[in-house]
């Protein structure tokens, strides 16, 4: 399936509950991008939280951020990246290194292609503005925790962290006592509270 046939054919469901309910559990893609069902889950997650600003950890080949674009609600995408020439901050895992420097699809109008080392990066323009987070970068243990707090600062009151772990051993391992809500394998919804 295309892009442009996923994103036109999302489900619509009424609560984020019914969309969080018996979702599968896959392993890694083998092309560095989330799965068909988990850019579903997102951009149908962005729609229900009617999300108006939505900041990305990790551009990879920008289509996530294209997608999200496309949803009527959104007014901006800002979508971070490690340039190519970039010597990381923090551990790296091994297969994080080949998806540095990959060619990125020309960024719709509402995306902004921003770039750095998501430890070092001054975040403070879009600070407290941010209504979805995704969390999607390199998926060491140490930039996914200094992510999920750069995220907390990114977000906006009524605003959301959706983390890509990668794995489901880095979800494990970086959760930490996070109060979230499980999305499959490999993401999940942060500071979520059960209603």
């Amino acid at each position: 399936m295309d892009m442009e046939t996923l994103y036109h054919n999302l489900p619509t469901v009424g609560t984020l509950d019914q969309l969080l309910w018996g979702l599968p559990r896959l392993g890694p893609n083998a092309d560095g991008r989330p799965h068909e069902w988990e850019l579903a889950l997102l951009l149908q997650a962005a729609r229900l939280l009617e999300c108006r600003t939505i900041l990305e950890f990790g551009t990879f080949d920008g289509r996530t951020a294209n997608l999200l674009a496309e949803l009527p609600e959104v007014e901006r995408v800002w979508t971070l990246d490690l340039p190519a020439e970039a010597t990381p901050s923090l551990p790296m895992l091994a297969e994080d290194w080949r998806w540095i420097g990959r060619e990125k699809v020309a960024a719709h109008p509402k995306v902004s292609q921003l770039w750095g080392d998501s430890a070092l990066f001054d975040f403070g323009p879009y600070q407290g503005k941010c209504g979805l987070i995704f969390v999607m970068g390199a998926h060491s243990t140490e930039y996914i925790r200094n992510d999920i707090l750069e995220a907390r600062r990114l977000r906006a009151p009524e605003g959301h962290i959706l983390l890509h772990a990668g794995t489901e051993t880095a979800l494990r391992e970086a959760r930490d006592g996070e109060p979230w809500r499980p999305l499959g394998g490999r993401m999940a919804l942060l500071d979520w509270e059960e209603t």
